[in-house]
């Protein structure tokens, strides 16, 4: 896919945040995902090392906040086995969607 469809694709999508990777937990609430597919992650990041994060494919995250509306935590509402991938890749900031 060219660059120019990956940028069409985002300007679909709206806005994505960059996150850093250590502030993103797997939220525990998610029991779709409970373990990981460690060949799937490898697949993941053998594609994010060749092309990169595809627009479509964000990490979504929750933002809970406190009180003054501070964000207090990070929790990953789809996505785990991008930010698996994303770590065992050594990235540092992932693009995500405020869920």
């Amino acid at each position: 896919m060219s660059s120019a469809s990956y940028q069409s694709i985002q300007e679909k999508m709206g806005d994505t945040i960059r996150l850093p990777v250590d502030e993103l937990i797997v939220s525990e609430y998610n029991t779709r995902c409970s373990s990981v597919d460690t060949k799937h992650v490898e697949h993941l990041a053998d594609l994010i090392r060749e092309r990169g994060f595809h627009p479509t494919r964000t990490i979504s995250v929750n933002i809970i906040q406190n009180a003054a509306g501070e964000p207090v935590t990070k929790r990953v509402v789809s996505g785990r086995h991008r930010l698996a991938a994303s770590k065992l890749v050594g990235l540092t900031h992932v693009p995500c969607v405020q869920y």
